[in-house]
């Protein structure tokens, strides 16, 4: 049988309560708050991942699973809907369409609004991230279908920085 602190060691997202009140992993002390560290960015990506083991009839599904995983640390993103996936065992068994990608921007808990501190009058919103990673952060969903099974598979990427030269 398994002790909880081992139970808790094991689990990428089980949040232990420091004295500083910011949740943390218990074995290594990273904030999974602070989305403008990129280990605590890939605790999260293995997370969700694991989550995403599988596959399932409904796509939708799965998007909830990422969605109560990613609350868990303050993160949403916005998705109305699932464009058609073609079933690559019946709609081209030979050539195998690429999948279905997409790709949409994050924000942490509910992003920003309101008054700038200096005496402007301008009102600000953002999405709570780009503040601290220039760009913001994106989640990519990938949609592959087999025989009627949707499997997803989904990572959280840095944004595009706006003004960034394209080379």
């Amino acid at each position: 049988m398994k002790r909880f602190n081992k139970f808790l060691a094991e689990d990428t997202l089980a949040l232990a309560r420091g004295q500083t009140g910011h949740a943390s992993d218990s074995v290594g002390e990273i904030s999974v708050f602070d989305v403008a560290n990129p280990d605590a960015i890939d605790r999260i990506n293995s997370a969700i991942s694991e989550t995403l083991a599988g596959t399932v009839s409904n796509p939708f599904t799965l998007i909830q699973r990422i969605r109560n995983k990613l609350a868990l640390v303050g993160l949403h993103f916005e998705l109305a809907e699932i464009p058609h996936i073609p079933d690559l065992a019946l709609d081209a068994p030979d050539n195998p369409s690429p999948p279905v990608i997409i790709e949409m921007p994050l924000t942490q808990w509910g992003g920003k609004f309101g008054q700038l501190t200096d005496d402007s009058r301008e009102i600000s919103s953002d999405d709570g991230i780009s503040g601290k990673v220039p760009g913001g952060l994106n989640m990519r969903l990938e949609f592959r279908k087999w025989r009627g099974r949707v499997n997803v598979s989904a990572i959280i990427l840095p944004g595009e920085n706006e003004g960034e030269d394209e080379k």
